[in-house]
């Protein structure tokens, strides 16, 4: 039941915590560091990610294979959408407000509109097993365990794509923007 992922809501007041081992969101009271909900989502929840703009949670949950969205106004579950295999990563876009999540199966990383929770067509992503999102660049950074690449926010389109080896590619994508 050990924590393998935190996300603190922006007025400070409540800590989400993943707890692996379960299918629990635990919602803590920043005050008191009390639990005052469990949130249950799907098996697993390893990765967490907060988007500022609708006031919602989204936990990657594993070995449930499903994305579990959060209404963090009341701190209950919205949905959940299947991802694929084993879904291990999440950043939130928040100029496109698009939440992205990376699982291991292989196919496309899974991107969900921020507002109406729809699934919208992903790129392709052998493994995407680790996430980013620059906002003054509006790019979204997939590492895996063999290839790196970076999407463009708006689009979601593959902009560089290469080896993992992340300064050869920031190299790249410098050099094809002269």
């Amino acid at each position: 039941d050990a924590p393998t992922a935190l996300a603190m809501h922006p007025t400070g007041t409540r800590l989400y915590v993943a707890r692996n081992n379960t299918s629990l969101v635990a919602v803590v009271n920043c005050s008191t560091h009390a639990v005052v909900r469990s949130v249950t989502t799907s098996g697993g929840p390893c990765a967490l990610v907060y988007n500022e703009t609708d006031d919602k949670v989204y936990a990657a949950c594993y070995s449930g294979n499903r994305l579990a969205i959060i209404d963090a106004t009341r701190d209950s579950l919205r949905a959940l959408v299947p991802t694929g295999e084993g879904p291990t990563a999440l950043c939130w876009n928040s100029v496109n407000d698009k939440v992205y999540c990376g699982h291991e199966d292989g196919a496309w990383l899974l991107v969900v509109d921020g507002v109406g929770d729809t699934v919208l067509p992903g790129p392709r992503s052998e493994d995407a097993t680790s996430l980013a999102y620059a906002a003054a660049v509006n790019r979204v950074f997939v590492g895996g365990y063999e290839s790196m690449r970076i999407l463009d926010g708006a689009t979601d389109s593959v902009i560089a794509y290469g080896p993992n080896d992340a300064a050869a590619l920031l190299g790249q994508q410098r050099r094809e923007q002269m």
